[in-house]
């Protein structure tokens, strides 16, 4: 789960491969950003500090291939992915939002 730090909404990952948009007022499912036609799995997620770009972790149910996805978050559009070598287990951006640090199991 990723809280938008302008307010008003929040994304969470799901087992079906979907990422969603919730409205935090009401509930309400505000969208999806993925569905599983591609059947692509994500766990980690977070939101930059303005809340405009949202970095997701993302493999293929039972693969290997790991990629970081940047996504659009008013539109739910994939901006960049980007293929990496292990899997990430933390994703943290920097206060001004220019930098994204990724870290495996290891802490590397």
């Amino acid at each position: 789960v990723s809280f938008n730090p302008r307010g008003g909404s929040f994304i969470t990952t799901s087992t079906d491969a979907t990422v969603r948009k919730w409205e935090i007022a009401t509930g309400r499912e505000m969208g999806r950003f993925w569905n599983n036609e591609h059947g692509l799995f994500m766990t980690r997620i977070t939101h930059n500090p303005d809340g405009r770009i949202l970095a997701s972790d993302c493999r293929p149910k039972g693969g290997n291939k790991r990629h970081l996805l940047l996504w659009n978050t008013a539109q739910g559009r994939i901006l960049e992915m980007i293929a990496v070598n292990s899997p990430i287990s933390n994703l943290k951006f920097s206060q001004s939002g220019q930098l994204l640090a990724t870290s495996d199991e290891e802490g590397q």
